[in-house]
């Protein structure tokens, strides 16, 4: 229910062989990535909503004409990564992150899943170059630290940082996008940076 809705509100069939994906990637989720410590036990009764389908709403904002790649600060476990490449199978991502262990299982991930448009790098997010990056984030970084590195760095192309589940953030900078309450039957903002 909530993954279909969150496809759709961002633009994305709904069909039996995607769903089936993600449905693969559901299990591993809530079986290897547990037992590996990379999503805690008392997450499994809510990967769909609050894995799956909210790592889906960084695409129903983003600017879906641009070819630029999509770089994924702090993946952990290929989040929202990989459910964003499974539903955007014509983009290229990049799911970055320093930990050696993580970036070891969202490579299982990856495999089990056989997505061709993933490349995983194992590095700190201030010694990769973004720009030419839509770059999403969902806490790994304060949206302020974030800020921080695109104004040092050099903005990338679009910077989507998962906001709040609680109230309407407002962080200087970014632009503040609530998502639709019947999406995920709560409101959630999403802060958007875009060059100008």
């Amino acid at each position: 229910m909530f993954l279909t809705r969150a496809l759709e509100w961002s633009g994305v069939e709904a069909n039996s062989e995607l769903l089936a994906q993600f449905e693969v990637y559901r299990q591993w989720l809530g079986t290897e990535a547990v037992a590996a410590g990379g999503v805690g036990p008392e997450e499994v009764s809510r990967l769909e909503e609050r894995h799956l389908a909210d790592s889906l709403l960084f695409a129903g904002i983003w600017d879906g004409d641009l070819p630029h790649p999509v770089l994924d600060v702090g993946t952990g476990v290929g989040l929202p990564g990989i459910p964003l490449a499974l539903a955007h199978p014509q983009r290229h991502f990049v799911l970055l992150d320093r930990s050696r262990r993580r970036i070891g299982l969202a490579h299982r991930a990856v495999r089990i899943l056989g997505l061709g448009n993933v490349e995983l790098v194992e590095t700190d997010v201030d010694s990769y170059d973004w720009r030419e990056h839509t770059v999403v984030s969902r806490a790994s970084l304060p949206p302020a630290a974030l800020l921080d590195l695109a104004q040092r760095k050099g903005e990338p192309v679009e910077l989507l940082v998962a906001g709040s589940h609680r109230g309407r953030p407002e962080v200087t900078g970014y632009q503040t996008i609530e998502i639709p309450v019947e999406i995920l039957d709560r409101a959630v903002w999403i802060l958007r940076m875009a060059q100008s």
